[in-house]
């Protein structure tokens, strides 16, 4: 949502001649502070390099609280070329990502991860798909994820989500996720699937306080399959 985008550009130098889909010549961003949302963004330059191709070369840097963020690639300004970027972020704190999105402060996020992203598609049709790794992450109410490995796509066209190659490591079990969260009727429908290794129940009572009532323990392992909307999802083990 390009109305969250604030701040100021301190200097922008463009050369361009030509029609929209054949600019030739370059445009210039001097180091800038910005923000998205909450999140803050310091030093933001680069250059965007057109050769009489649709599309130009874009070669950007910014931080954000001290963690370099990198976005390189092709845009265009003329109608139905597609967006080809990569956008490279290292050590990147979790609760920053929170002020981005109001979605995720719901969920409490702590912690660091380093994120690769490729965005591509037309205008009204993008795709995100990304790679996130965090050696510990915290959520509220879940607790701390170790070794996570996260490998979303999002479609902006119908907002749905792909869950990829997802694995974690909770109160010592290893777990796997895989599948896609899309909505219908204005809600989400969940259909993600997934295992489960080594998982010591005793350690879960905190957390799923369905297990100390019933005082379940012992050790599991399996799969598990998460079906249904929102707010009435079927979880079956």
């Amino acid at each position: 949502n390009a109305s969250l985008l604030k701040g100021n550009i301190t200097a922008i130098e463009a050369d361009l001649k030509g029609p929209l889909d054949a600019l030739v010549g370059k445009i210039e961003i001097a180091p800038s502070n910005v923000s998205y949302n909450k999140m803050k963004f310091t030093s933001l330059q680069g250059k965007v390099v057109f050769d009489g191709q649709p599309s130009g070369r874009v070669d950007l840097t910014a931080l954000n609280e001290g963690s370099e963020i990198g976005i390189t690639g092709t845009i265009s300004f003329a109608e139905g070329v597609p967006v080809d970027l990569k956008l490279n972020a290292k050590s990147i704190r979790l609760e920053e990502l929170s002020k981005a999105v109001e979605e995720l402060g719901k969920y409490g996020l702590n912690g660091t991860a380093d994120v690769s992203a490729l965005i591509r598609g037309k205008i009204n049709a993008m795709k995100v798909t990304a790679n996130i790794n965090s050696s510990s992450a915290k959520i509220k109410d879940i607790g701390t994820l170790i070794s996570v490995k996260l490998s979303p796509e999002y479609d902006l066209s119908d907002g749905s989500f792909t869950l990829r190659n997802t694995s974690f490591l909770w109160n010592g079990a290893h777990i796997s996720a895989s599948g896609t969260v899309k909505k219908s009727n204005g809600t989400q429908e969940f259909s993600l699937s997934g295992t489960i290794k080594n998982a010591s129940l005793n350690k879960f009572h905190d957390t799923v306080k369905f297990f100390k009532t019933m005082g379940i323990s012992g050790d599991a392992a399996g799969s598990w399959t998460l079906k249904g909307k929102a707010d009435s999802p079927e979880i079956l083990l």
